[in-house]
């Protein structure tokens, strides 16, 4: 548990956005899910955003209580992503950003589909993953429950997105470096590579799975 104000407001958001969304429905990643781990090992800091990943039922209850408290929806679609210009016509129904003077809030709305022990849902259009629902966890930060990726799958896709597509960002390159350092320490490699075995990335019918021995 982080027992800090650092990152009060950010809390307090938190538990308004989440207080009546079913814990199946949404996945918390970014700084969020990280500090809600490395706490355990005192590692903390500042976030800048919360990233939720929530299904399209679940988006509008959000917006609600977001624009309710004063935020302005924008994107989060900037020319630093892949696809880019692709992206754009999804700005406003798929990549949200709320934002509130220091404090933003990104919310990428998708469809949740159970399926095969499974849970599939679109990162891109048509740009889909599949992992396995018994790598969702329940974590806190304070009193605040929610769902995030089990640590080992966190630390797995973080770990390889750095590796890949991070290599062509420098945005929060340090922070991402850091991050992850503290984050390995918490984590049993042989477990990243049997979730990481089990997730299936894909391209409308086309699929494939990224071998376990990218993971070190």
């Amino acid at each position: 548990m982080i027992k800090t104000d650092l990152n009060s407001e950010y809390i307090n958001i938190f538990s308004k956005i989440l207080r009546n969304s079913p814990q199946d429905s949404y996945i918390v990643l970014g700084s969020a899910a990280t500090l809600s781990y490395t706490s355990k090992i005192n590692y903390k800091r500042k976030m800048n955003d919360l990233d939720i990943i929530a299904d399209e039922s679940q988006v509008k209850p959000m917006k609600d209580v977001l624009e309710d408290l004063g935020f302005i929806q924008t994107t989060f679609i900037n020319k630093r992503m892949p696809f880019y210009k692709k992206l754009l016509k999804h700005s406003q129904s798929v990549y949200l950003r709320f934002s509130k003077e220091d404090i933003n809030i990104e919310i990428l709305s998708t469809k949740f589909i159970k399926k095969d022990s499974g849970l599939k849902f679109d990162l891109y259009p048509n740009f889909w993953v599949k992992i396995p629902e018994d790598s969702l966890f329940k974590t806190k930060i304070e009193s605040i429950e929610f769902t995030t990726l089990d640590v080992n799958l966190l630390w797995a896709i973080k770990y390889l997105l750095h590796n890949s597509l991070g290599k062509f960002m420098s945005y929060k390159g340090k922070q991402r470096t850091e991050d992850l350092l503290h984050l390995r320490k918490l984590v049993n490699l042989g477990k990243a590579k049997k979730f990481l075995s089990l997730c299936r990335f894909g391209y409308l019918s086309l699929s494939f799975q990224i071998p376990g021995f990218f993971l070190k």
